[in-house]
């Protein structure tokens, strides 16, 4: 039996990854519970809710547009590496997104695809070398800038709202770090699940907070921050997905690629104190090549899903 997402705002609101209203009631979008949430716990910060009814946890109130607009400014992209290593970065990212397409691959051959989200078109320029059709959807028009360096042309700046293709125009919608920073995950699914041909996959990475360096950290966990406005565990996260009539395919632990040189040049630009600053850069100085630009990847951590549109929902 089709399971079918309800609406729990006004349909007004947008469908975008970043849609400019804000959360208008403390109302669960997964289970429609509508009783008091519960505060996380007293050591973490008062925005922080868990649902009572399903124990989904979601930002509230959300920020408004302008405290988004401020985090979505042309130095987003800095502070993650981009900014103190842009090819370093670049060289990452491509290997962990090398990584992604060779799961999704298990489950659709290359074609069409739309990368949600597609930041500095990293994804774009790998998933084009493995003989994808790429479009890229993008909100910070910096970053659509860096994308058409390198993948010319295959970047709307926007939001699914803002993207003209007609229904069934995709074999494969990629969404990786980005379902947490959406107004409404529940519509972004729907709106993608019409945009899959059908047989279509999505494949959708994000944040875990029931992950065990989530329980582990508590209120340091690094992924607590104000543009995130969801945070899924496993159960919430493939419930979300089955609502808008996707049948979960694979669920796994995504591991990220990272090197010394990228760690160390985020510490040498924006280290915590002007002695790890000079410590890192006389490292980046110091240490042979092989052992700066070596791949290495620490403990997985989030979740990695992929799922197929049901036929009985297309």
């Amino acid at each position: 039996m089709s399971i079918v997402a309800k609406p729990w705002v006004d349909e007004a609101v947008a469908a975008g990854p970043v849609s400019q209203a804000a959360t208008p009631t403390d109302h669960c979008p997964l289970c429609e519970f509508e009783g008091r949430s519960q505060k996380l716990s007293t050591r973490h910060p008062a925005w922080l809710r868990r649902c009572a009814g399903c124990g989904l946890v979601y930002t509230f109130p959300q920020p408004d547009a302008d405290e988004l607009a401020a985090i979505y400014d042309a130095n987003y992209f800095q502070t993650f590496g981009y900014g103190s290593s842009p090819d370093e970065y670049r060289r990452l990212k491509r290997a962990g997104f090398q990584r992604l397409l060779d799961v999704a691959e298990r489950f659709v051959a290359p074609g069409r695809l739309l990368d949600v989200g597609s930041g500095l078109g990293d994804l774009l320029f790998v998933a084009r070398s493995r003989g994808w059709d790429v479009t890229g959807l993008e909100l910070i028009p910096f970053a659509v800038e860096r994308a058409d360096e390198i993948v010319p042309g295959a970047t709307v700046c926007g939001t699914l709202d803002d993207l003209s293709e007609p229904d069934e125009s995709f074999d494969l919608i990629t969404c990786t770090d980005v379902l947490e920073h959406v107004r409404r995950p529940d519509r972004n699914l729907l709106r993608m699940r019409r945009l899959l041909r059908k047989g279509g996959c999505v494949l959708i990475t994000t944040v875990n907070v029931d992950s065990w360096p989530a329980r582990m950290l508590g209120p340091r966990w690094p992924h607590f921050h104000r543009d995130h406005l969801w945070y899924f565990h496993r159960e919430t996260l493939n419930r979300f997905v089955e609502m808008a009539g996707f049948e979960v395919l694979h669920w796994g632990v995504p591991r990220k690629v990272f090197s010394l040189s990228y760690v160390l040049s985020i510490f040498a630009a924006y280290g915590p104190g002007t002695v790890s600053q000079r410590l890192a850069g006389s490292s980046l100085r110091c240490l042979p090549r092989s052992i700066l630009h070596a791949h290495w990847s620490p403990l997985p951590e989030g979740q990695l899903l992929v799922a197929r549109q049901r036929e009985e929902s297309s």
